[in-house]
């Protein structure tokens, strides 16, 4: 099994495909998974 960790840095990646599939860009400089205190993200849609 996936430790929780890694599990969390899986669900950050699904978030990339999941947003490029909407169309949208997502920009993301921090994440919980990463060790940071914070999730600190972007998303860019379409026009």
């Amino acid at each position: 099994m996936l430790c929780h960790r890694r599990k969390k840095q899986v669900m950050c990646k699904i978030d990339f495909v999941s947003q490029e599939l909407m169309g949208n860009t997502l920009i993301r400089t921090k994440t919980l998974a990463e060790g940071y205190d914070v999730c600190d993200f972007h998303i860019i849609g379409k026009r």
